[in-house]
């Protein structure tokens, strides 16, 4: 009696393990490009965390790896190459567009606060090319959800406010009457996968979860024992193929890894003597650049330049060859 007990518990056990394993999986991956596109359906549900896997932004990337998120501009694309790895993603379904939805997610508010000024991280993922369905939901833009004014939709991206992104992935699905058929969900944070896999199990949705890394071993690179000690302080591996598109096209298909090792090298061997661009010095601002540099300032008076956006141009595309102080 007792192993019979023993065997059915095991039997329970096993069929409960399978079950959970048929409607969820989660992998872990450096790169986007390492989303799987086999066996997609109809109605797939794709979810793409927007902070820390699509854009770095100065406003609100975690202090640690604030350093790795661009001073003179407001966000910072992680892979050259977006746009052509989600447009891969969007066609996976037979070639067809209109059988994938694909939405940015992020726990940052569409309105914060008191003045309930809008977000734009929408603006920067459309103007960077990321095919979001943003067109059959137009109507629906700057939208709350879940009666919080602080989350809602707007240009393809839902905006949750620090809540769980389930909550509101779900609370969108029973506004626009979507039944995904499948639930494929990128993020950084554990709890984060973990909350969606929940959903999906509740509802009967297969959860495709990829945990990702990108953020952290860029971090390593930069910062920790895998960054070769010639280079230049401010050296970061992943702007550096972000800035020389012919670098990164020759280890384009290669892991996060393996571009990364590519871009030290590159620049140790080739670029520094080619002059290729490196990144600004820490030390560096627009003002001092052109004050030490007063041709640069008759130059920009004389054609009514902005001066900031001329002078972060011009070090990057002329000073730094140049050795001009800054």
């Amino acid at each position: 009696m007792k192993n019979n007990l023993i065997n059915k518990f095991f039997f329970l056990f096993i069929l409960g393990s399978i079950f959970s394993l048929s409607h969820a999986s989660i992998t872990e991956v450096h790169s986007l490009k390492e989303i799987s596109l086999e066996n997609k359906r109809p109605n797939m549900v794709v979810f793409l965390d927007v902070d820390e896997n699509l854009l770095l932004n100065a406003h609100h990337t975690p202090q640690p790896f604030r350093y790795l998120a661009p001073s003179h501009q407001s966000h910072r694309l992680l892979e050259p190459d977006i746009a052509q790895t989600t447009t891969n993603i969007k066609y996976c379904v037979n070639g067809d567009s209109g059988k994938v939805f694909m939405f940015g997610l992020t726990k940052r508010c569409l309105n914060w606060g008191h003045k309930m000024i809008p977000d734009d991280g929408h603006e920067h993922l459309q103007q960077a090319g990321i095919p979001l369905s943003r067109q059959r939901f137009k109507h629906l833009d700057g939208t709350s959800l879940c009666g919080n004014p602080y989350a809602g939709f707007k240009n393809g991206v839902i905006y949750t406010a620090g809540q769980p992104k389930s909550i509101y992935a779900s609370g969108f699905f029973k506004l626009t009457g979507i039944k995904p058929s499948r639930i494929v969900f990128s993020d950084d944070l554990m709890v984060n996968i973990d909350d969606m896999v929940q959903y999906g199990k509740k509802n009967n949705v297969p959860v495709e979860a990829y945990h990702m890394t990108r953020v952290p071993l860029l971090h390593d690179f930069v910062k920790g024992t895998k960054r070769d000690t010639r280079l230049p302080a401010h050296f970061d591996p992943d702007q550096y193929l972000h800035d020389h598109l012919d670098v990164f096209q020759a280890v384009a298909h290669q892991s996060v890894t393996e571009q990364f090792n590519f871009a030290q090298h590159h620049y140790l061997n080739h670029g520094k003597n080619e002059g290729r661009f490196s990144g600004y010095p820490q030390s560096f601002t627009p003002h001092n650049y052109l004050a030490k540099n007063h041709d640069l300032i008759t130059y920009v008076q004389h054609n009514g330049l902005d001066p900031v956006t001329f002078a972060w141009s011009h070090y990057k595309q002329f000073g730094h060859r140049e050795n001009r102080p800054f």
